[in-house]
């Protein structure tokens, strides 16, 4: 099981943590966003929603990138990018979606309606987030691989067999 193996190891275990602060940033920038934007009144649930994925995405990005995995292969940055917003946009369908539901449903007083809306929003993130780790740690983020001791790296060796810096 992926939590026990991240929990019985430290650097897994402060990867983990840090992935814990990230979504503590990402929600609290997207959930002030919809809280904006849906309570001002100035999107629908839905809508608000999308914007608020959005803005809590960037700085989600950039923290996992260089903060909770800096050892990740940076030789396929496009690929990471790509499968990065690819999942976020999986997270945005399935949040806008139950946010929309939810607002559809909640009861017609303001602060009960804007409490439910909130509410099915986070709870949405709050099932994705495991899910969201372990894509990101199997998958997107994995480390480069370490070639054997005494292997020779081809791709930046010489024809003599010394590293290229050292021609």
């Amino acid at each position: 099981m992926l939590l026990r193996r991240v929990l019985a190891d430290p650097i897994r275990r402060r990867r983990l943590w840090r992935y814990v602060l990230t979504s503590a940033v990402a929600t609290l920038v997207s959930e002030t966003a919809l809280l904006v934007l849906y309570g001002t009144g100035v999107l629908d649930a839905a809508v608000a929603a999308v914007v608020a994925n959005l803005a809590g995405t960037l700085p989600s990005y950039l923290m996992s990138r260089y903060w909770i995995w800096p050892e990740a292969d940076r030789r396929r940055v496009g690929r990471q990018v790509v499968l990065y917003w690819a999942v976020s946009v999986v997270s945005l369908v399935v949040s806008s979606t139950v946010t929309g539901v939810a607002a559809d449903e909640a009861p017609a007083g303001r602060l009960a309606h804007l409490l439910v809306v909130a509410i099915a929003y986070v709870a949405t993130y709050g099932v994705l987030w495991l899910a969201k780790f372990a894509v990101y740690q199997l998958v997107l983020f994995r480390p480069v691989p370490v070639a054997p001791q005494g292997a020779v790296d081809v791709g930046s060796a010489s024809p003599a067999g010394r590293p290229a810096s050292l021609r």
